[in-house]
């Protein structure tokens, strides 16, 4: 199947596990770049190496994604969620 994703940069947020890891081994076979993120090592490892089989590589981050002070989890702050 051709996505048209060939070159392409995909972050996935959650890609150590479960549903986040096999969009982003897809996202590599089908030749994006991947970015992954994840607050579990350990799983964030073993996905990066998934997706090396399909492009050589990719970049990763350890830790939560969007917390700020004064905002949610989700980086979100009351004035701004929902938008």
């Amino acid at each position: 199947m051709d996505l048209g994703i060939t070159g392409k940069t995909a972050l996935v947020l959650g890609g150590g596990g479960g549903l986040g890891s096999a969009i982003a081994v897809a996202l590599a076979r089908e030749g994006a770049n991947v970015a992954l993120a994840d607050i579990d090592e350990v799983a964030l490892a073993a996905t990066m190496e998934a997706v090396a089989r399909f492009r050589g590589g990719a970049a990763s981050r350890v830790g939560p994604v969007g917390s700020r002070p004064g905002r949610g989890k989700s980086g979100c702050s009351r004035s701004d969620a929902g938008k």
